[in-house]
């Protein structure tokens, strides 16, 4: 009983990624306030469920009242982390559809170094 209550303990950040999306659908891909915020709460939320991966599965570890042996909940929290990381991969693909990952040349010229000549003509 308390592998399957784990189960649904790590499967429940999967229901919130479709209204995510939905969010970030309606929010669309022009930088404005309101996008900024969604893209906040689209990050944080999966950071902080993975950081607090232990916490989420620590009522389902205790032992039970008659001494009961503990459920190992390995997978459970592995699929937990791992769909909490597709939140975040969600996320990333989101900036880069906003245009605010650097991933044109032009967003590194400020590191490319001055090119300095040996000779100048007038």
């Amino acid at each position: 009983l308390r592998a399957k209550k784990a189960w649904e303990v790590a499967l429940a950040p999967g229901k919130t990624l479709p209204m995510q999306m939905f969010m970030a659908w309606m929010s669309g891909s022009g930088v404005s306030i309101f996008s900024i915020i969604i893209m906040g709460m689209i990050f944080m939320t999966p950071l902080k469920s993975i950081m607090s991966v232990n916490a989420s599965f620590a009522p389902l570890e205790r032992l039970g009242k008659g001494g009961n042996v503990a459920v190992d909940l390995s997978m459970q929290k592995a699929a937990f982390i791992a769909i909490n990381i597709g939140g975040v991969l969600f996320g990333v693909y989101r900036l880069s559809i906003m245009g605010l990952l650097p991933t044109a040349t032009s967003d590194w010229l400020a590191f490319v170094p001055f090119k300095h000549y040996l000779e100048l003509s007038a």
